[in-house]
C-alpha cells in the first residue's frame, strides 16, 4: 500500500513534469519566437524572401515595415547559404561615404567575408552589399553591386525570446 504522502508525490510530479515540458516547448520552439515566415537563428529571426526581388532601398523598406531591417551584423559562420540558396540583398552599404560600410540599422561594420577583389566599386556605383548565393563559386562571400539592382533579400528582427530567457535565469 502507497501512504497519501506517495499517492500526492506521484499525481504531482508527472504535472509538474507536464508544466515543464510545456515551458520548455514553448521557450524554445521556433516557432514561437519568431513571427509566420520567418525562421530563428541564435536570438533573430530572419526572413529569406525569394519570390520576390527588389532594389536594394525596396528591400529594406519591406524589412523595416515588417520591424527589422535587412541583415545586419553578418556572421560568416551562420549556416545562411543552407537556407538560402539565390544570392541576396543584407544590410551593408557605403552610401553615405565610398568605402566606409555600415549595416543599415546605422551601425559601423567590422572585417567582413568579401569576395575575392571586392569591394571594388565597379564603374563608381557600387554602394549596397549581396551574398553569394549556392549558384555562385563563392557562396557566402560578399560582393558590391549596384543598389538598383534587383534581387531577393533577407530580413532580419529581434526575436521574442527575451521572456523565456528571464524565466529561466
Amino acid at each position: 500500500m502507497t501512504s497519501v504522502l506517495q499517492r500526492r508525490a506521484l499525481i504531482s510530479f508527472p504535472s509538474v513534469r507536464v508544466v515543464f515540458l510545456l515551458w520548455f516547448t514553448e521557450c524554445f520552439s521556433a516557432d514561437s519566437h519568431c513571427d509566420e515566415g520567418y525562421l530563428l537563428f541564435g536570438e533573430h529571426c530572419y526572413h529569406f524572401e525569394t519570390e520576390t526581388v527588389k532594389n536594394w532601398q525596396d528591400a529594406e523598406n519591406y524589412c523595416v515595415a515588417q520591424n527589422g531591417h535587412l541583415v545586419n551584423h553578418f556572421n560568416p559562420y551562420r549556416k545562411f547559404p543552407s537556407v538560402q540558396a539565390s544570392s541576396s540583398w543584407v544590410g551593408l552599404n557605403d552610401i553615405d561615404r565610398e568605402g566606409t560600410f555600415v549595416w543599415s540599422d546605422g551601425t559601423q561594420a567590422d572585417f567582413q567575408p568579401w569576395e575575392t577583389n571586392q569591394p571594388d566599386n565597379w564603374q563608381n556605383n557600387e554602394d549596397c552589399v549581396h551574398i553569394r548565393g549556392t549558384e555562385h563559386q563563392d557562396t557566402g562571400k560578399l560582393n558590391d553591386l549596384p543598389c538598383s539592382s534587383t534581387y531577393p533579400f533577407i530580413c532580419q528582427k529581434a526575436s521574442g525570446r527575451s521572456a523565456c530567457l528571464c524565466l529561466s535565469s
